[in-house]
């Protein structure tokens, strides 16, 4: 049972969670913990702990409001792009197969790509729970110092890398350098410095090289087989400086207090806006779901039991009874299709 799967997965369990994935990785991996079946790592991108922190830089504010009244999706992907990517990268130009000279750039790329995703197909009313749901969990997570402390303490605590973005958009890198200091143990920071919210877009190769030494090191202290090749070290090293990658554990990150007006205000939007339209749509989500469970129930019994009674009264000889059975199998044989 669970010994049996503790000891094949002893290794070779890795969690990795980006933005709202880490959200949901911390939450995955602290059940994990109490299961008894810890990952062997954990690595939160782009992330935080939620509570006061749910809201992004101030500045992103008018930019994300822009982005959800956009009259089109081409207008919409215009104006997202930039709170996805640093603005170098979306202007750099990207190599061509078939030429021999640059020929696109990132962000018209990306703009084809972000056209085959699904929120910008079509109208945002089109995917609106999906968009609502999205949001709400996003902006009503939170783990606790104790809870996070888990992730870092202990034996069994997964290896943690906590990677951040310099000029993310969306999630400051204070709050990810914070969630690094939260979980403790030997936590590791790495920052990106010139990166922004995407950053396992904007440097594939740099982020993949430093998460793949991550769970080689974490599947080595857990006794897999094959030690880390040390040039695979060297060569990860050597490519987080020329990214100018910080690297930093959480012991040296200092405990640098944020202005009381910014948890203020992230506890008050929480509170005062948050929770209501959570509470509401939950309110909602429930008179549907009991409204739908109603019409399933009538379509399975309501209908055959009239049925029943109107074939009786045919039998009987009231012909205006045949007439309404006739409408009334149709309609048992539609609902049943």
């Amino acid at each position: 049972g669970m010994q049996q799967e503790r000891e094949r997965l002893h290794y070779r369990l890795h969690v990795v969670g980006w933005s709202l994935g880490g959200m949901i990785a911390q939450e995955l991996s602290l059940l994990l913990v109490e299961m008894g079946c810890p990952p062997a790592s954990l690595a939160l991108v782009c992330t935080h702990s939620g509570g006061w922190r749910l809201l992004p830089p101030l500045s992103s504010l008018p930019k994300l409001v822009a982005v959800a009244l956009s009259p089109s999706s081409e207008t919409r992907i215009r104006r997202i792009l930039p709170l996805h990517y640093a603005p170098e990268y979306l202007s750099s130009m990207l190599e061509c197969e078939e030429e021999e000279e640059p020929v696109w750039s990132a962000g018209s790329v990306l703009a084809g790509v972000y056209e085959e995703r699904s929120p910008f197909r079509r109208s945002i009313l089109a995917y609106l729970p999906g968009v609502v749901g999205h949001l709400l969990a996003a902006l009503t997570h939170h783990v606790s110092r104790q809870r996070l402390s888990r992730l870092g303490a202990g034996p069994n605590a997964p290896d943690c890398v906590v990677v951040a973005a310099g000029r993310d958009r969306l999630i400051p890198k204070c709050h990810s350098a914070d969630l690094a200091r939260r979980i403790g143990g030997g936590t590791e920071l790495l920052e990106f410095s010139e990166n922004g919210h995407m950053v396992n877009t904007e440097r594939r190769d740099e982020f993949n090289g430093a998460l793949m030494l991550h769970f080689r090191r974490s599947a080595a202290r857990r006794g897999a087989p094959g030690a880390v090749p040390p040039s695979l070290e060297d060569d990860v090293c050597a490519s987080l400086e020329r990214v100018k990658c910080v690297r930093r554990r959480a012991g040296d990150i200092g405990d640098k207090r944020p202005p009381a007006w910014r948890v203020l205000l992230g506890w008050w939007f929480l509170l005062l806006l948050v929770t209501p339209i959570f509470w509401s749509v939950r309110a909602v989500g429930g008179a549907v779901r009991r409204t739908a469970a109603l019409l399933t129930a009538f379509a399975r019994i309501g209908v055959p039991l009239a049925a029943w009674v109107l074939s009786g009264m045919a039998r009987c000889g009231v012909p205006f009874a045949a007439y309404l059975l006739s409408h009334c199998v149709e309609l048992g044989k539609a609902v049943g299709a």
